[in-house]
Parts: structure tokens; sequence; C-alpha cells
């Protein structure tokens, strides 16, 4: 039953939690791309890759000023004024309703100032942390018009923690993904879930667990071409949105093409902070590319068929289609996932 399924990701993540400490150095490199065929640029969608497809991702994320220095309202010194990432990602659905993500992000620049050494400052090329993923469908949106999924997460520090590109212990987290199609053009997305997180206290700056929020919205221009809005959003798990120095606020928007003969997807996009803290950069821009296709010649057809049906339907030929709502249609009768 569907329900085992969660309890053993929910285990596992509880499992991967780190045990409490504290440190004064966290990563600045946790954004990460969407892998599979629904979501945005940092909010994951409800329907993972089907059976035996696999995707890959690259894609480059450059932060002005991500982490600088203030006393009494008044900056004295950046330690981290330029940080650009290239982010690998590679995602892999052995069933229908399952897919594994392993990604890694590569600092290609990180112009970094030790802050006991303010004098000193040079770039720092090297990788962050392995993340893994899992994406569990507890209730396919194609069937019942809204889509739910259930996305651990664990988090492997293998970069180095002292140039603040990586954290100091492995940690484990939960989401709980939800999506619509509002109309046969506009689809949204919700992520609501925690992260668990070595207690971190820098300077003035006190990190402990969290609570992860996303949402994003599109509007499709046509079937291969859309604009993405999204808003991303983290607070203490045990206090939420009770000071600003906890609590991040980034607005983003952003392009995405699909060149759907090919499997391949372009996107680039930019954000801004509503809420200026630590760790949040004075902007940042970012673009990618991935690729999705099948392992299995015989399960292409079945894939391809399963494709979003506002990927599918040209209204466009039929007057009667036009402006017609997904929601408004019946219901097929639907199976268990």
């Amino acid at each position: 039953m569907w329900y085992w399924r969660v309890l053993a990701l929910v285990l596992l993540v509880f499992v991967a939690s780190p045990v409490l400490a504290t440190t004064n150095r966290f990563s600045l490199t946790k954004n990460s791309a969407t892998l599979g065929h629904d979501g945005f640029f940092s909010t994951m969608g409800s329907q993972p890759l089907y059976q035996n497809e696999i995707t890959f991702n690259s894609s480059f994320d450059y932060s002005s000023k991500p982490l600088q220095l203030n006393s009494s309202g008044s900056h004295y010194q950046g330690v981290v004024d330029h940080l650009l990432v290239q982010r690998l990602g590679v995602g892999y659905a052995p069933l229908d309703w399952l897919q594994i993500d392993i990604g890694m992000p590569l600092v290609l620049l990180n112009q970094f100032t030790q802050p006991a050494s303010p004098t000193a400052q040079s770039n720092q090329t090297e990788v962050g942390d392995l993340t893994i993923n899992g994406h569990l469908r507890l209730l396919p949106r194609d069937q019942y018009r809204v889509g739910v999924s259930l996305i651990p997460t664990i988090t492997v520090p293998i970069g180095n923690e002292n140039h603040f590109i990586a954290d100091t212990s492995v940690h484990g987290g939960l989401l709980v993904s939800t999506d619509i199609d509002i109309t046969e053009k506009l689809y949204t997305a919700f992520n609501f879930g925690f992260s668990f997180n070595e207690k971190v206290n820098f300077v003035d700056f006190v990190r402990d667990d969290q609570w992860l929020m996303n949402a994003g919205l599109s509007y499709r221009f046509t079937n291969d071409f859309e604009v993405i809005s999204e808003l991303n959003s983290t607070t203490a798990l045990s206090s939420p949105f009770t000071s600003q120095r906890n609590t991040t606020l980034e607005l983003s928007a952003g392009v995405r093409y699909t060149f759907k003969k090919s499997g391949i997807t372009a996107h680039a996009g930019a954000g801004v902070p509503l809420v200026q803290t630590v760790g949040a950069p004075s902007y940042r821009i970012f673009a990618g590319i991935s690729y999705t296709g099948s392992l299995s010649k015989t399960k292409q057809a079945r894939n391809k068929s399963k494709v979003k049906e506002r990927d599918l339907i040209d209204h466009s030929q039929d007057p009667r289609e036009v402006g017609r709502s997904p929601l408004s249609e019946p219901i097929a009768n639907a199976a268990t996932p």
C-alpha cells in the first residue's frame, strides 16, 4: 500500500537528520534545479519521471554579495562577494511513481574573504555538497486534476565548509508538493515542508531547523514557451517569521522553452530578495539546460501518451475548446497510484 512508501521515506529522513550541534559555517549553495516533467526553477511539481526515463541537468547560478557582514545597520566586510555555481543533476525513475535524483554543485567562482583576516581575498574553485532526493507520487494529476507527491532529501557534506559552500554534517528534509492545471495555459505548484539542520551561530546570525516554502506560477504562450514566476522562503521551525535574520524570501522570474522532439529544455531567469538577510544575495541570475529520455524503447510510446494534456491538445483548432479549463472537464475513473 502507498502509506508504507510514505512511512519508509519519512523514517529515512529522520535517520539522516543530524545530531544536534553548533557550528559557525553553513552552505550558500542550497538552491537546486528541479528534475522531471513538472515544476519550475526551484519549486517541485508532483509528477516524477515515467518508468525507465532518465534526465540530465546542467544549470549556472550567479549570486552577487550573498554573504556580507554588517554592524549597526552598516556594511563593514564582504565575506563572499561573488559566487558562480554550476549545478549538475541526474534523475531516474525505476517506477512510474518513484524518481531518484542526485545533484552536486561545482563552485566555479567564490570571491571569498576570511572573516578573521579581511585583507586576504581569493577565488576558491571546488565542489559543494552531494544531494539525494526521492520523488514519491501519491496522487497523479492527470487522473485527479490535483497532484500530490512527497520529496524526501538527504544532503551529504563533501565540500569545504570553511568557504561557506558546504554544511558540516549530514542533514535531511521533507517536502510535500501539490500542483494543478488552473486552465489549459495556467499552471501552479506549491511546496511545503521542513529541514533538520545543524545549528549555526555566525556573528549575530542563528539558524536551526527550518520550514521550507515554495510557490510557482507559469503561463504557456505556446506549447513550447512559458513564462514563470516563483516565491521561495525559509524560516525558523521553532519560531517562524519572528525575526528577519532567520527568514528568507526571494522572488524569481524567467522563461522556459521546450524542444519537445529532442527532449531538451532550456531556461533562464533572475531573482531578488524581498527580505534582506544573511545568505541572501543582492540579486542572482541563472540559466540552464536539461535532457529527458527513455532508457527502454518499449516504454517510449507509453510515456509520450502520458505527457500532460495541456502539452498535447491544440485548442486553437477547435473553437469549442478555446478557454476551457481542465477543472471543468469530467473526471475519469481513477486508479490508485
